[in-house]
């Protein structure tokens, strides 16, 4: 459900040859859904960027990447925007980065990349005894996740919202259009 408040919202900004498909999906839909009060996180350095504003879209688009330089810069542009932030949500993001957010923004939100299978690897990271405490929320797609995230993340029920994955918000069901069926299965 949407809610109140700002959304900061990004996928992988580290990492230019990264596809923005989780939460710039959910931004996507946000702002079509009339939600103003959303942005995106996005690397310069991404096809994604250099095509959104090759045709002029850059609107709630918060550029990140380069030099030592405008990385600085981009925290100065937009302290204040991040800082006003209800919610930052996230599928990748370095220990230590969510640390320094958590001292910003009001509630943080894991946002999977996939489903995850008997996974413990996120918990390394993102787990409420981990380095950097974990997120406020972990968004998961079914009991099974829910369970896992529980027993492997130490998260209470409360904690963990389930949703099913961003990235399928503004995809269009075409299932019943093919008579074929195909699982992808992709163990990491």
């Amino acid at each position: 459900k949407e809610q109140a408040g700002t959304y900061i919202l990004f996928d992988k900004i580290n990492q230019p040859a990264t596809e923005c498909v989780d939460t710039y999906t959910f931004f996507r839909h946000l702002r079509e859904k009339g939600n103003t009060k959303s942005h995106y996180i996005l690397n310069r350095s991404t096809p994604l960027y250099k095509n959104l504003k090759k045709r002029g879209a850059l609107k709630g688009i918060l550029p990140f990447g380069g030099n030592a330089v405008l990385r600085v810069l981009f925290l100065f542009r937009h302290v204040i925007t991040i800082a006003r932030a209800e919610y930052l949500v996230g599928a990748w993001l370095p220990p230590h980065s969510l640390a320094v957010f958590k001292m910003i923004v009001k509630k943080t939100v894991k946002a999977p990349h996939g489903i995850f299978l008997l996974a413990e690897r996120p918990f390394n990271n993102y787990g409420k005894d981990a380095r950097s405490g974990g997120f406020d929320y972990f968004v998961v797609s079914n009991d099974m996740e829910k369970r896992i995230v529980m027993e492997k993340g130490g998260y209470p029920e409360k904690a963990i919202l389930q949703t099913g994955l961003f990235r399928w918000d503004i995809l269009k069901d075409q299932s019943r259009e093919s008579k074929k069926r195909y699982i992808l299965f992709s163990p990491s």
